[in-house]
């Protein structure tokens, strides 16, 4: 049996990020946003044993393009230039960053983010 295709809404976040900008010039406007990305790009799934982080300028891609973040999403802005399994990773992280980025949006118009956010909330199912 197939695993069922992991999405998440991102259209909250791509508007924050809009329009799409240079990776230096994002950490200039949300210095915060370094943070994020850095902590997206390091997660491990059990059993990964690379020592080398993901690209945060594709992250920060995926999170400024997308409408839905999914492994096919990612191949489709890279030009399919990724495997599926490593597309797939960086969707990951893609989807952990989103959520983070839509608790700091949430917090920054005063509201509550619901669910509340925690680290294992931010990337639940994501890394399995």
């Amino acid at each position: 049996m197939a695993n069922a295709t992991k999405t998440h809404d991102n259209r909250e976040v791509k508007e924050y990020l809009s329009p799409p900008s240079l990776l230096w010039e994002a950490f200039e406007d949300h210095p915060w946003l370094d943070d994020v990305l850095t902590g997206a790009v390091w997660l491990k799934s059990p059993g990964d044993t690379s020592t080398r982080p993901l690209r945060k300028a594709l992250v920060y891609q995926v999170l400024s393009l997308c409408d839905d973040i999914t492994t096919a999403a990612v191949q489709d802005i890279t030009g399919g230039l990724h495997s599926q399994q490593h597309a797939a990773l960086y969707a990951a992280a893609g989807r952990v960053a989103s959520r983070a980025i839509a608790a700091r949006i949430q917090g920054l118009n005063g509201q509550a983010p619901s669910p509340p956010i925690s680290i294992s909330n931010l990337y639940k199912g994501d890394l399995k």
